[in-house]
């Protein structure tokens, strides 16, 4: 059972470690959200910033490095959220009263 233990703290420090650099990252991205449109047939890209409680919507279609920042902003998002997520629950069994098996 110690192989499970230490392959359970081997995944632990791994996800921890892709957090850090994903937060890290988060960090340059640029500021906004993007929302996507389809317009006559094509798609639109808007960079979407809340300003002053109003939401503000600015088409970024000419921008192909900020349409890639901000679509690499919401994938980190998303990643951030799932690895936290695991890592909760990593620390939920071997923590919890399973503990036990894990020994």
């Amino acid at each position: 059972m110690y192989q499970i233990k230490e392959k359970m703290s081997q995944m632990l420090s791994k996800l921890e470690k892709k957090l850090i650099s994903d937060n890290m990252e988060l960090e340059e991205c640029p500021a906004g959200q993007i929302s996507c449109t389809k317009r006559q047939g094509k798609n639109t890209y808007f960079r979407v910033e809340v300003q002053e409680g109003h939401r503000k919507r600015t088409s970024i279609n000419k921008n192909q490095k900020l349409i890639e920042g901000l679509a690499r902003k919401k994938y980190l998002s998303l990643e951030v959220s799932r690895l936290e997520k695991n890592i909760n629950i990593i620390n939920r069994i071997t923590t919890c009263q399973c503990r036990h098996y894990l020994k």
